[in-house]
């Protein structure tokens, strides 16, 4: 996908990376954090508009009709500030995935650099009496250890990936606090700023929608619009963060 790393097509890259290379777009990632953080302003603005109608109701209104109008109102500003959080938590994570897949990705194409100079180099063979030909070539079994080292570094990469994308799929499911909650924007858009596709390797769907805060609040749809009170919009789930596994 267009912005994300660029598998290496160095010498000898196939034979470190083999079928490693992760299948993950970093940038479908962050583009669907950027998506959940535009429906969390889109609940802010509801809840906005739901403080307005509980202050209408209490300030200009009487009798028990008032009461409940203001109460309903005020629920759904209850309800909407949860589901802004929600959309925040679960932001924070997709973003932490699109670094995690980047991570990685640049982790594989340096232990592919590490190994080119060595792959390149000449094979060095040796006479009857044990001397080596070319002052510049480098044995097969040396050759062999750095392939090694550098597979073992692509390995390394790609399980710490499955282990992060396994530790966001649950966080989100459980609706955990992200190390960096990210703000809402101030200008929240009304269109979507990118797909929900965060990998070709399966990711859409495979995601559970994101679950509310774990402080306990309810994020439920928002209460029927009776009494006049304002009814939450749909808010969207969010972008499936794991998917196919990196091989």
């Amino acid at each position: 996908m267009a912005g994300d790393i660029a598998k290496s097509d160095a010498d000898g890259a196939d034979e470190v990376l083999g079928a490693s290379w992760p299948k993950d777009s970093e940038s479908a990632a962050n583009d669907a954090s950027k998506e959940q953080l535009r429906q969390a302003g889109l609940m802010e603005e509801a809840a906005r508009q739901a403080g307005q109608g509980r202050d209408y109701a209490m300030q200009e209104m009487q009798g028990q009709a008032a009461e409940g109008i203001a109460t309903k109102f005020g629920i759904h500003v209850g309800e909407f500030n949860d589901r802004v959080l929600q959309h925040q938590y679960t932001a924070g994570w997709l973003a932490m995935l699109g670094g995690a897949i980047a991570t990685a990705k640049t982790a594989m194409n340096a232990a592919v650099a590490s190994h080119e100079a060595v792959h390149s180099a000449p094979t060095a063979f040796w006479t009857f009496l044990g001397e080596a030909i070319g002052a510049d070539s480098i044995t097969q079994e040396d050759k062999d250890a750095s392939l090694n080292t550098a597979k073992a570094a692509v390995q390394e990469a790609a399980q710490t990936l499955e282990t992060t994308k396994s530790n966001i799929a649950m966080a989100i499911e459980s609706g955990q606090k992200p190390p960096l909650v990210p703000q809402v924007p101030a200008d929240t858009a009304p269109s979507p700023t990118a797909g929900t596709n965060v990998s070709p390797g399966g990711l859409p769907g495979d995601a559970p929608a994101a679950a509310p805060p774990t402080s306990g609040a309810s994020t439920g749809g928002g209460a029927p619009a009776s009494g006049g009170a304002a009814t939450a919009p749909a808010a969207s789930a969010p972008a499936a963060p794991m998917g196919g596994g990196s091989s």
